[in-house]
């Protein structure tokens, strides 16, 4: 194919770049919690940050096993459980109108109510179910 190889040059240098941006924005809230926290500069704590998180994540890199675990751990327990709670606060913690209004601030259609309904009985439910499957059967996916 003509150009092949280019386009291949350039999609793996946008994919390069995708994956620095995503790591840079991760890290983002961690190190500015420790720049408050500790009152230090930003480039003191990002090299903190990234050397726990190197620190934590070698034994990961070296032992599939366990970053299999790991993974399944994150993502069949943590990841749903996390989203119920700040889903469920959301939803069900703060007024409904208020998450109405929020929603339809500035919008031509107005479609808080909607979003509202399908986040308490669809969206939460669903995570629930999710969660408690991937509790009974260690994964659904």
């Amino acid at each position: 194919m003509a150009g092949g190889r280019i386009l291949g040059i350039i999609f793996f240098l946008s994919v390069i770049f995708a994956a620095i941006s995503s790591a840079i924005n991760q890290l983002e809230v961690p190190v500015e919690a420790a720049m408050e926290k500790f009152n230090i500069s930003r480039v003191k704590a990002s090299v903190i940050v990234g050397g726990i998180l190197f620190l934590v994540g070698l034994p990961l890199d070296l032992d599939m096993n366990l970053f299999g675990t790991f993974a399944d751990t994150m993502t069949i327990y943590l990841i749903p459980l996390g989203a119920i709670i700040i889903l469920g606060f959301y939803f069900y913690g703060i007024d409904s109108k208020s998450i109405e209004y929020e929603i339809d601030l500035g919008a031509k259609h107005k479609v808080g109510k909607y979003i509202v309904k399908i986040g308490k009985y669809i969206f939460v439910p669903g995570v629930l179910i999710i969660l408690i499957l991937g509790v009974l059967y260690g994964g659904i996916g």
